[in-house]
């Protein structure tokens, strides 16, 4: 009682006067997560989830997945890729 949090807005009803209210932990932040795992010029073990032309969605861990752009390396691979 008396703590304050921050939370956002997952719906509202007028007819009933109700609004649903979502508390998101602090401490469950992807990127804090990330952050305290991870240093600058560190090399870190990814999944690659998707490829495009401009670069590869690569899953981090379960909650971040992360766009990686490396224009170079994709025209040698995404043509071979699409011949298989």
């Amino acid at each position: 009682v008396g703590d304050e949090l921050d939370v956002y807005v997952i719906g509202f009803d007028k007819d009933k006067r109700r609004i649903s209210l979502g508390y998101k932990d602090p401490e469950a932040d992807p990127w804090k997560i990330f952050r305290s795992q991870y240093n600058v010029g560190d090399v870190a073990s990814v999944k690659v989830v998707k490829l495009m032309q401009f670069g590869a969605f690569c899953e981090v861990f379960r909650a971040l997945t992360v766009l990686s752009i490396f224009p170079s390396l994709l025209t040698i691979v995404l043509p071979r890729l699409r011949m298989l």
